[in-house]
């Protein structure tokens, strides 16, 4: 019988315990971490810091649900190491186990960027349980937190953090909602981003963190200090370090390299989550459960040897700001792509929206009505293909001339021909 080690808390064990086993393979599992804990979902750090909740809160499944899959679980040590090459994990107490297939879903550490005055205390990064935790717990003394990111889940930190009346400053580069936006977009989402105790800082980077042993502000790369006690880096690199001298592949960004079935160079080594250098994972630093799943398909599906199709459901999102609902759907990538915008900003109301080749890929809807918002995801859902004309494009991006998605299938039921009445009376 084989045996597959898998190594991390990712929320993707779940996963890919559940397939396994739905699959039948014959397969013993061992389940091994680099901090002791069971796998948590890290989608819900934000309800951790906002509502005061503990890792055990957040939790994936009960202790039992390990059991009842026949998964043993090797978390009385800490993982120390791993050795790649002969698929072999090592544990503080100098014990190991050798696997047939291995799983690395994460690293112990997260890799700051390389500026100065990176080791200081109080600076983290959100990607371990304990960072999370350690964050919470200095929220108490802390007037003011510094976060530099460009994903949704780094907004969606700072909206907890602001929600406990601390003071956020949120510098961002190229921040995923907010690289469309034109300069009366950026005033208009800092407005209401204030009201939740949240100053923006547009086009810009951390340079350096001051203080002496423990952070107190930092410095920009145009050169604005803010005063903080508290920085999270999100979208940090995975601490692969300890691979170098592994023949593992890592990528200049510090990720593992993996093909599309996050298979590694090495032979039944595997990858996943944001340890992975794939297109899926380089994107946020939380990814959501739906990426999660699809990676985990397309292991057991390597696995099994069925080879099924790999996932290509459109990826969504939820945002709530203030008294702004946003929907985020596709793929945000502007590179190539044409960007259809209509708005009414004093009415709180955006519509963004990506198309490459006549193909609807990607939306940012703020506070759209669902027929609208039905339209436009059902476009990039299906990848219909319109008649390249500028008004025919802008008239979809905007949600114009298009029927709902449910007004289409009323018409077409409409439409059906007549069926004949079936005499029962036959004789």
């Amino acid at each position: 019988m084989k045996k597959i080690v898998i190594v991390g808390s990712s929320a993707i064990v779940i996963k890919i315990i559940e397939l396994i086993r739905n699959k039948n393979i014959e397969a013993k599992i061992y389940l091994a971490s680099w901090d002791k804990s069971l796998p948590f979902d890290r989608n819900l750090f934000p309800e951790v810091i906002a509502k005061g909740l503990s890792l055990k809160n957040i939790l994936c499944k009960p202790k039992d649900f390990y059991s009842q899959n026949n998964v043993e679980c090797l978390l009385e040590h800490e993982v120390t190491r791993i050795n790649p090459g002969k698929r072999k994990v090592f544990f503080e107490d100098k014990s190991n186990i050798e696997a047939d297939i291995l799983i690395i879903c994460d690293t112990p550490e997260s890799r700051f960027p390389d500026i100065k005055g990176n080791s200081k205390t109080g600076i983290f990064g959100l990607r371990r349980g304990k960072d999370v935790e350690q964050i919470s717990q200095s929220l108490f003394m802390a007037d003011s937190v510094a976060i530099q990111s460009n994903s949704l889940s780094g907004l969606k930190i700072a909206l907890a953090i602001g929600q406990k009346g601390k003071e956020v400053i949120f510098v961002t580069n190229e921040h995923v909602l907010f690289k469309s936006f034109d300069l009366a977009e950026k005033e208009w989402i800092g407005r209401i981003l204030e009201e939740q105790k949240i100053q923006i800082v547009f086009d810009n980077e951390i340079a350096e963190v001051l203080g002496d042993a423990e952070a107190k502000a930092i410095r920009t790369k145009t050169g604005k200090v803010f005063s903080c006690e508290i920085i999270i880096f999100l979208e940090t690199n995975e601490d692969v370090r300890l691979f170098s001298d592994s023949e593992l592949q890592l990528s200049p960004e510090g990720k593992i390299n993996v093909n599309e079935r996050y298979k590694t160079n090495i032979e039944n080594v595997y990858a996943v989550d944001t340890v992975a250098n794939n297109s899926l994972s380089c994107k946020e630093d939380i990814l959501t459960m739906q990426v999660l799943e699809e990676q985990a398909a397309a292991i057991v599906s390597d696995l099994s040897g069925d080879n099924i199709p790999l996932g290509n459901k459109m990826h969504s999102d939820f945002l709530k700001i203030g008294e702004l609902n946003i929907d985020i759907f596709g793929s945000l990538d502007a590179e190539g792509a044409h960007i259809h915008k209509t708005s009414d900003l004093v009415n709180n109301s955006l519509r963004i929206v990506y198309e490459k080749n006549c193909i609807c890929t990607g939306a940012i809807l703020v506070n759209v009505d669902n027929c609208t918002r039905d339209k436009i995801t059902d476009l990039i859902q299906n990848k219909k293909q319109y008649d390249e004309t500028p008004k025919t494009i802008e008239n979809i991006a905007i949600g114009e001339d298009i029927p709902c998605p449910a007004q289409e299938l009323a018409v077409e039921e409409n439409n059906l021909p007549e069926q004949p009445i079936l005499n029962n009376n036959s004789g």
